[in-house]
């Protein structure tokens, strides 16, 4: 098993960002409550794209299902695209196979009209 950490796109569409952290129950007296976790990394997401760790990721999305911030698409998760069968590698034609008459990136369309042929006349 691989220990590279997996992250997740997060679109932030608050210019000035936002910070993501989880929390635990706290008791106090009689009274519960809940805290920040101490234990746990806070994610600042920057206004626009962003990696998060999926983990954590994960972990928030349970904490806050049905947060306003989800809801009003404040925060968007944006979900991997699977490769499909006919995707190519970056950098690589991704045409896979060529109908007749047809082009591609790198070899245009076969020439279909009839060439005149000309006389060899010297």
């Amino acid at each position: 098993m691989s220990d590279e950490r997996k992250n997740v796109t997060v679109i932030c569409n608050h210019a000035s960002g936002l910070q993501l952290r989880l929390y635990k129950n706290h008791h106090t007296g009689d009274a519960m409550g809940k805290m920040p976790d101490p234990k746990q990394d806070t994610v600042q997401l920057k206004g626009g794209s962003n990696q998060v760790d999926a983990g954590f990721l994960s972990a928030w999305l349970d904490e806050n299902e049905g947060n306003d911030l989800l809801l009003n698409g404040t925060i968007t998760i944006v979900e991997p695209k699977e490769k499909g069968e006919h995707d190519g590698e970056p950098g690589k034609d991704n045409v896979v196979e060529r109908p007749d008459n047809e082009s591609s990136v790198d070899a245009p369309a076969p020439d279909t009209e009839a060439k005149e042929e000309k006389p060899a006349d010297a």
